[in-house]
């Protein structure tokens, strides 16, 4: 797991919008918002679940290293979903899937 500074650092590279209209779109008091992220704590489950659905990432992407092989994981597994079905054909065809029953 990383740290809470690394988790902040994370949190700011995926949102597009300042803290506060995070906050108020997602669900999440923007002063605890701030406690949490001045005092380098993590948000509570309930709040990272709100934030990470707002942002549209995965929380393991935002909790995990980098080097873990679960977020990793999840990640391509959450492009793939979003891909379209050309890009998931050519998905397949590259890992050798193709004409596997995949489709």
């Amino acid at each position: 797991m990383v740290s809470p500074y690394t988790f902040w650092t994370r949190f700011d590279s995926v949102r597009r919008v300042s803290i506060r209209e995070v906050g108020e779109k997602a669900g999440v008091r923007y002063d605890r918002l701030l406690h949490n992220r001045s005092d380098c704590r993590f948000p509570s489950l309930e709040d990272l679940v709100r934030l990470c659905e707002f942002l549209d990432v995965s929380p393991l992407y935002l909790l995990l290293d980098d080097n873990d092989e679960a977020s990793r994981v999840s990640t391509v597994q959450d492009a793939f979903i979003k891909a379209s079905e050309s890009q998931k054909e050519a998905v397949e065809a590259i890992l050798g899937l193709t004409g596997q029953g995949h489709k």
